[in-house]
Formats: C-alpha cells, structure tokens, sequence
C-alpha cells in the first residue's frame, strides 16, 4: 500500500540526499518563476453555453506565456466534471495538453493543444490547470502552486 511512497523516500535520501537538497532548492524557487506564467488566451471548440455539443468531440487550445519557464517545466491540463452527477465529489477527466509551437524565443509564448472524445455530452464544468512540472515530485501537486483559467 505504502511502497511507491516507501521507494520515492529511499530515493530521495541516497548520495547523502543529493536529490533531497536538489529537489527543496527547486521548490524555494519556483513559485518566484512560476509566477511569471500568464495565461494569453484559450480556445475550446465541441462547448457551446456550458454544454458539451451532440459529437463530444473537445479541440483544445491554450496560448502560454511562460515567463521564466521553460516547456520542460511546465504541465498543461485541461480538467472536465460531469455536472449533475449524484456522487459527492466525481472523478475529473484530466486531459494532458501537449506544446506543439515552442517560440518562446521571439515571443515568450507557447501553444497547447489536446483533443478528446466524451462518451456522454450534456453539461460539464471545466478548466484549465498549468503547474510547474519537476519529475522528482511524488505529486506534481506538491509543488503548492497552480496557474487556473
């Protein structure tokens, strides 16, 4: 039950905790950089008035700018609820979007894009969740920060 966490522990703490240091001296800086994202704009073809059309067919797209991040750094989202479901809290769908055009160079921006077919349409509430993204994390959500639009 507790391995994964047990394995992740014994990872952190060999080589005198190298990856330990390394991972807390990312955490102590990250939300300075991070907070440098700004979200330009986002596109969401397959909604209309809140509702998921007759195809279930989503186009997602997202312009980023990543401030003092670089794609490598960032994980891009996009998290969809089923409204009027009878449970207390339902399970998101969480589709990762992927970068496709990386100009940061010239312009400091990027684009995302996903698509996803839904089985069931009708009504959903939906955002999009950009996160710093560091593979030694447990939980990408450990990283306390999260950029919503």
């Amino acid at each position: 039950l507790y391995s994964p966490a047990v394995l992740r522990n014994e990872q952190l703490m060999r080589n005198e905790c190298a990856d330990l240091k390394t991972m807390i001296a990312w955490q102590q800086m990250i939300a300075e950089r991070f907070n440098t994202v700004k979200i330009k704009a986002i596109f969401i073809n397959g909604v209309k008035n809140g509702k998921i059309t007759s195809n279930g067919l989503l186009r997602i797209k997202l312009l980023l700018y990543v401030g003092k991040m670089t794609v490598n750094e960032l994980r891009v989202e996009f998290v969809l609820i089923k409204n009027g479901s009878h449970q207390l809290a339902p399970e998101p769908t969480i589709i990762n979007l992927h970068c496709i055009e990386s100009d940061s160079r010239e312009t400091g921006a990027l684009n995302y894009i996903s698509e996803y077919q839904l089985d069931n349409t009708g009504f959903y509430t939906y955002g999009i969740r950009v996160m710093p993204y560091n593979n030694m994390l447990f939980r990408q959500q450990d990283a306390k920060v999260v950029y919503w639009g």
